[in-house]
């Protein structure tokens, strides 16, 4: 067990309080010193530190295993991806900032997907939620996103959420592309706690 005291000095005129930890040695350690140097330890390499991100990002209620409905598993191409989409290198801004991806997967309505035949459309187990584009992009920073699937599409742009989890959130921000038969747009994965 450590012992804590407090150091009492009048600087000033002024009373003040320093805490203090005496150290193994006998000698007190003014807790506001820096840390020695043998305090911290390094990660050993890249891959130890991504799998602490990975750790650190999942939620607290889950089990560690991936299901089908994590970022990393849908599938969100299976036709060809407009040329438009495929140079676009923007970051939705959240707590993780991860880069926008494309989206192109057939569909065979007549109109744009609702949000149940989305979530169909990407098997996901998650609730899918249309937002309206002001909640999306109150700002207006990802209007270069906007602008890009509304001319690879014929319809205005439309956003989907859907959440896996606590923190992790998608956004799909797509179109209905009707000559070719597919919804194409742009997917951002978000960390929001």
């Amino acid at each position: 067990m450590v012992a804590r005291a407090t150091v009492t000095s009048t600087a000033n005129g002024h009373v003040l309080q320093y805490p203090f930890t005496p150290s193994a040695r006998g000698r007190s350690r003014n807790v506001f010193d820096p840390l020695p140097e043998r305090a911290f330890s390094k990660m050993s390499s890249d891959d130890a530190y991504s799998s602490f991100l990975d750790k650190a990002n999942q939620d607290a209620g889950d089990s560690g295993t991936a299901t089908k409905s994590t970022s990393g598993s849908v599938r969100i191409v299976n036709t060809e991806i407009p040329a438009s989409l495929q140079r676009i290198e923007q970051y939705y801004t959240s707590e993780a900032d991860e880069p926008f991806e494309p989206v192109s997967l057939k569909w065979d309505g007549k109109q744009m997907p609702s949000s149940k035949e989305f979530q169909q459309l990407l098997k996901l187990d998650s609730e899918v939620e249309t937002l309206e584009m002001e909640k999306f992009d109150p700002h207006k920073q990802y209007q270069d996103i906007v602008n890009a699937v509304e001319g690879s599409s014929e319809a205005k742009a439309t956003v989907f959420r859907t959440a896996h989890g606590k923190t992790r959130v998608e956004y799909y921000v797509v179109g209905f592309d009707k000559d070719m038969g597919r919804v194409v747009g742009m997917k951002a994965t978000a960390v929001e706690s």
